[in-house]
């Protein structure tokens, strides 16, 4: 299950309906158990991207679906629908030299993923905690020319003056801070720590492969480091960091000339989504297709996305997540194909990439292969190993209004309790369908403490529980096949929120952002809300965001930090290149209700 969506987990409702029924019929729970384990073993490597076990796994489920009966879904004639993708982004090394002082990558000097790659030079400056908020009362860059230079930024930001509440957080951000920089012509940041850290731990070491480059250079620098760079100039950086702290301009265009070298490594490979077919047995249906759905990949040994860093280079199994789902899919798998066959097909998929931005299942509804048939519902699994008190989260209960009544039923008759959650847009595959208007359910049981990281392992599974959970969804998905088709009902998504800023806080746009597809510079928008600022500027599904507020950005977390630097009533200009035409729009942003 993607990282980026573990703060949902914890907004859950606490109990849905219960109650008591029978034990599911018989399954093959042998199978099940061998499954998993052959899915989580060490030699399967995590099932990170870029791994031999990834690609072994890959073939191994089309293997299975071929041996359950399924026909193959790729256009190709075979099991895998392979797309490239950069499957690992590694700081391989980073420099910074004025005069005689070399400072290299390790415990004193640091690039950020999101760095150019390459070589750089200029004058410094040092710009406080390189805030601009002018609208705020203080302006770091105020009657500053950075232009060509390079800054160094004090992580933070003041603890006396107006950025001291909620209405500083958006601006002591690493991103926004290198947007202001690189708004105003620098060429890069280096980020100072603002206490006593005696060295930064970091070295070379992965990070999330769809991160973009920002636009600059951006390295983190050690204390120790910081204060002989800032001493070689003639200042003292405590006096200057005392000063920032309480909320003086303190800007200083520093007597030195810095060079600099960071090297940032893209691999660029193939992965693949796993796609099976059971043709529907009614003509008249057989071109609509009931989706059931679960990633295979994890995240190898543990680099991006680990909540365990201090064990990086570990194998991380991902028993529950998400060999669990991956497993549970080819028991429904099996039980569908043994008949009778549903009036719509079936297609299954195995997603690749889910834990880097759900990119396998945004490149499936992107570039649905040819002659499938296409998604009238989806059905996902993810993280369903771990049954507990009876209890199963629904993701999605509210986008079809059938669903609620036929999961009672089926519910009440295997003795399961449901929660539901009614947006779809949750934490794994189904929001690549949602946002494509398909009722979506995502089937989960729990968070739980081993969750990214080694300690997701087999014998933690409760495949018993698992079982009950595949009889569930096998019961759904053939009511779902054999019945009316389902209308979508959308529930309006939720806005960008500032993290740590409270619920309440920050200014409402209404765009929904677009997950997986094609890199591009800026942020895709797979739509807006009904009745929304963005819906009422006129902004559309497509567009691509590439200025807001007269300042360029990159990608979704440069967006997020100029949005919430605004307020509600503010009108913004919002550029977007929208197909081949690029349109500004002026939008008057809302307050969040």
């Amino acid at each position: 299950m993607s990282r980026t969506w573990l703060a949902l987990l914890l907004l859950l409702p606490a109990l849905g309906c219960a109650a008591p029924g029978v034990a599911p019929r018989s399954l093959d729970s042998g199978r099940l158990a061998a499954d998993i384990e052959w899915l989580a073993a060490s030699e399967r490597e995590g099932r990170g991207l870029g791994t031999d076990g990834l690609a072994a796994s890959a073939q191994w489920m089309a293997d299975r679906f071929a041996g359950a009966g399924l026909a193959p879904g790729a256009n190709d004639g075979s099991f895998l629908q392979s797309f490239e993708t950069v499957v690992k982004i590694r700081a391989a090394g980073a420099r910074l030299q004025t005069g005689e002082m070399v400072i290299e990558a390790g415990d004193s000097l640091a690039p950020l993923m999101i760095s150019d790659s390459g070589t750089f030079e200029g004058p410094v400056t040092f710009v406080g905690y390189g805030i601009a908020a002018p609208d705020q009362g203080h302006d770091d860059y105020a009657d500053l020319d950075v232009e060509g230079r390079i800054v160094l930024v004090l992580e933070g930001r003041p603890s006396e003056g107006s950025l001291g509440g909620s209405q500083g957080v958006p601006f002591l951000r690493r991103r926004s801070k290198i947007v202001a920089a690189r708004s105003r012509g620098a060429i890069g940041v280096v980020f100072v720590p603002e206490t006593e850290e005696p060295v930064l731990h970091a070295g070379s070491h992965s990070g999330d492969p769809s991160v973009q480059p920002a636009g600059v250079f951006a390295l983190r620098i050690g204390r120790p480091a910081a204060e002989r760079l800032f001493r070689s100039a003639g200042f003292e950086l405590e006096g200057l960091g005392e000063s920032a702290r309480l909320g003086q301009h303190v800007s200083e265009a520093l007597a030195l000339e810095l060079q600099g070298e960071v090297t940032i490594e893209r691999t660029r490979d193939h992965v693949s989504n796993v796609v099976g077919v059971l043709t529907g047995s009614d003509p008249a249906l057989a071109d609509e297709a009931v989706v059931i759905g679960a990633h295979y990949d994890h995240l190898g040994l543990g680099g991006h996305g680990s909540l365990a860093p201090s064990r990086r280079g570990q194998v991380h199994p991902g028993a529950d997540d998400n060999a669990s789902g991956s497993a549970a899919l080819l028991v429904v798998a099996r039980s569908l194909a043994r008949g009778p066959a549903p009036r719509r097909s079936v297609v299954f998929v195995a997603f690749t990439a889910e834990e880097i931005g759900l990119l396998g299942s945004a490149y499936f509804v992107d570039h649905r292969p040819s002659g499938l048939p296409a998604p009238v519902a989806m059905l996902n699994m993810d993280m369903v190993g771990k049954l507990r008190n009876d209890r199963i989260v629904l993701f999605g209960s509210e986008s079809a209004e059938e669903w609620k009544p036929l999961l009672a039923d089926q519910a009440d008759a295997l003795g399961l309790v449901l929660a539901y959650e009614g947006h779809g847009t949750g934490p794994s595959d189904q929001t690549s369908f949602y946002l494509k208007k398909v009722p979506v359910l995502h089937f989960f049981t729990g968070a739980h403490s081993a969750y990214h990281t080694p300690d997701d392992v087999v014998a933690d599974i409760d495949v018993a529980g698992l079982a009950r959970v595949s009889e569930l969804v096998t019961r759904v998905a053939r009511e779902t096949a054999n019945g009316p088709r389902m209308a979508f009902r959308g529930q309006p998504a939720t806005a960008h929120r500032t993290p740590g800023a409270g619920p309440g806080y920050g200014p409402d746009l209404g765009t929904i952002p677009a997950f997986g597809g094609d890199p591009v510079v800026g942020v895709r928008i797979a739509g807006v809300r009904p009745g929304s600022p963005a819906e009422r500027s006129g902004l559309q599904a497509d567009d691509v965001v590439v200025s807001f507020a007269g300042v360029s950005i990159r990608d979704l977390a440069e967006f997020a930090a100029l949005l919430f630097a605004e307020e509600a009533g503010n009108q913004v200009e919002i550029v977007v290149q929208r197909a081949d035409e690029r349109i500004t729009i002026r939008a008057v942003l809302g307050a969040r209700r």
